[in-house]
């Protein structure tokens, strides 16, 4: 099996479980589809919407995204095209990376 393929599907397997254990959020298949097109591809739909953030690196970007009612941060690597994490509620944590001061 191709690393870079295990290493997407464990980052995205990733992504999924703190959107359910951060939020109470399960992410679908479909869902996942439609947050990435919303972040790739600028799209909009009814159930998703993704707004950049800032870069917090070359390849790590941090968006807001909402959910299902939900907003959340979330952080998106270019080299791997996949979700990473989605970012606790905490304040703090959220202000860190969206001022740069976050060590990640």
């Amino acid at each position: 099996m191709d690393k870079s393929l295990s290493h997407r599907q464990s980052a995205q397997r990733h992504f999924i479980k703190r959107c359910r254990e951060r939020y109470g959020i399960d992410v679908s298949a479909e869902d996942y589809q439609q947050i990435m097109s919303a972040i790739r591809y600028n799209q909009k739909n009814r159930k998703v919407t993704a707004f950049f953030t800032r870069d917090l690196d070359n390849v790590t970007k941090l968006y807001q995204l909402n959910i299902k009612d939900v907003s959340m941060y979330v952080i998106y690597d270019l080299n791997l095209d996949e979700l990473t994490t989605a970012l606790s509620a905490n304040p703090k944590e959220i202000r860190n990376y969206a001022i740069g001061t976050s060590i990640f």
